[in-house]
């Protein structure tokens, strides 16, 4: 492979951390897997529903880049990270210009290192200054799942009947007709795409960056900005994200829309943490709407939001003790015996209070996990195995409070263990070692309150609503943009 593809260290941008990229106990993995029994597809990094129209028109220009190189599959990839690179700066120079354009510039993926390298001196943006792994979390990887759950791109990423579609009204939408033609077929978007594409490849194979008057500034912005999809382009969009095909998602994006959820989540949003929001919209109000439906979908979401929720609160309360005991250690410089944190009294405090609220949560879990098996959908989504090992960690741990911390401690080795880190409290009896970069300064050990650990997608499908014209008074929020 040529030495241009090879991997190299880029800017770290926290904007394109994955969600739970912090995740000591391992639980992030199976909120996940829940969370896409309800909104398969969609994922906590998914804010710009005209993202899915990029992707579209991404595939299409990778697949016609690869053909001028004769079917290389190298270049089908990086002429899509290509154009990924020259949109995002597209953006960054209309939003540098012009405020108006700061609500379309939020939580597109590197839009803050696109206004950094324009800001020094207009630096071509590659791969020693864009995205780490662009791949994964560049505007296109971040709604690749979704695109493909939407049949928008298929498994390899090239487009799908929906794409073909979705890129048909958009571009007549634009005045570019006939963007899917033929090469030579003179209509308006074929010969457009001909113009781009040189500019795509020459970045590409000889790091040839556009000069600053270069038309398609204007035109990858203005044809592909973020928050303004067109009525065509939002029709189809919205018509592929409440498909017959997945019955669960239909039903939470109507459910969603209804006036009495929306606004519970318009008063929980001025002051509510994204946990709290969840769990307001989930356990309390979607879960009143489908309390007594006894078609086979509501069904599906009511279980799905019960094992959501004891999930949430069984983690939530695991979680709190092991960061108090981080919390402890901290206060003695990092390094105590595990009776010396036991007989610290507002630890103590911390952990009885957790282990009470714990035993409740954990019957109610064990109760409905026993119930798995009858909600095949659910029981296919989920790892079994998880799902039980957290519950059986969670009961370990309610006898007492140096039961707690014993099953919080194995649950954290274990875990470290598969992913292959290190432990961030290290056991060397007599003797508990706070590793470096783990310290709680807080004036006080964790308590959980309820509110979800986990992102479960409702901002991301109130965001995407939003864009599509169906709810008002919801913003998309800024995000860190490194």
């Amino acid at each position: 492979m040529l030495d241009q593809f090879l991997p190299i260290p880029t800017p770290y941008d926290p904007a394109e951390d994955p969600p739970g990229s912090i995740d000591p106990l391992g639980t992030v993995a199976t909120a996940e897997q829940l969370a896409d029994v309800l909104l398969p597809g969609l994922t906590a990094r998914m804010w710009r529903v005209r993202h899915l129209t990029f992707a579209a028109l991404a595939a299409l220009v990778g697949e016609r880049a690869a053909a001028m190189e004769g079917g290389s599959e190298d270049m089908r990839l990086e002429a899509r990270l290509g154009l990924e690179r020259l949109f995002v700066s597209a953006v960054a120079w209309k939003d540098i210009k012009d405020e108006n354009w700061r609500r379309a510039a939020r939580r597109l993926p590197g839009i803050g290192l696109a206004r950094r390298a324009i800001h020094a001196g207009h630096q071509p943006l590659g791969k020693q200054n864009f995205l780490k792994g662009q791949a994964i979390n560049g505007p296109f990887g971040v709604v690749q799942r979704l695109a493909r759950n939407l049949d928008i791109i298929d498994d390899d990423n090239r487009l799908s009947r929906n794409g073909e579609e979705l890129l048909l009204a958009w571009s007549a939408e634009q005045d570019l007709g006939g963007i899917l033609d033929d090469t030579n077929s003179g209509s308006n978007g074929s010969n457009w795409l001909q113009r781009l594409l040189p500019h795509v490849v020459n970045q590409v194979k000889g790091g040839k960056w556009p000069n600053n008057g270069w038309w398609g500034w204007s035109d990858l912005a203005d044809l592909l900005r973020p928050d303004q999809p067109k009525a065509r382009e939002k029709k189809i969009l919205y018509r592929l994200l409440t498909s017959e095909s997945n019955a669960a998602r239909k039903r939470c994006i109507e459910l969603l829309l209804s006036p009495g959820i929306l606004e519970s989540y318009k008063t929980v949003l001025t002051n509510g943490s994204r946990g709290e929001l969840d769990r307001e919209i989930l356990f309390q109000q979607i879960d009143s709407h489908v309390q007594n439906g006894t078609n086979e979908t509501d069904r599906l979401i009511r279980y799905a939001v019960s094992l959501i929720e004891t999930h949430e609160q069984v983690s939530g309360h695991l979680e709190a003790a092991f960061r108090g005991l981080m919390w402890a250690l901290t206060r003695r410089g990092g390094r105590s015996t595990i009776d010396d944190l036991l007989g610290d009294s507002t630890l103590a405090s911390a952990l009885a209070w957790t282990r009470r609220k714990l035993t409740g949560v954990a019957k109610r879990f064990q109760t409905i996990m026993a119930e798995l098996k009858e909600h095949p959908q659910v029981l296919d989504a989920v790892k079994v195995e998880r799902l039980d090992q957290l519950m059986q960690d969670a009961i370990g741990g309610l006898i007492s409070e140096r039961d707690l911390v014993a099953a919080v401690m194995e649950r954290h080795r274990r875990v470290q263990r598969q992913k292959r880190k290190g432990v961030w409290i290290e056991q060397d009896d007599p003797y508990w070692t706070l590793m470096p970069g783990f310290g709680d300064n807080a004036d006080a050990p964790r308590r959980h309150g309820g509110a979800y650990l986990h992102p479960f997608r409702v901002s991301n499908a109130y965001s995407f609503l939003s864009d599509l014209g169906r709810v008002r008074g919801v913003e998309v929020p800024d995000g860190e943009e490194g």
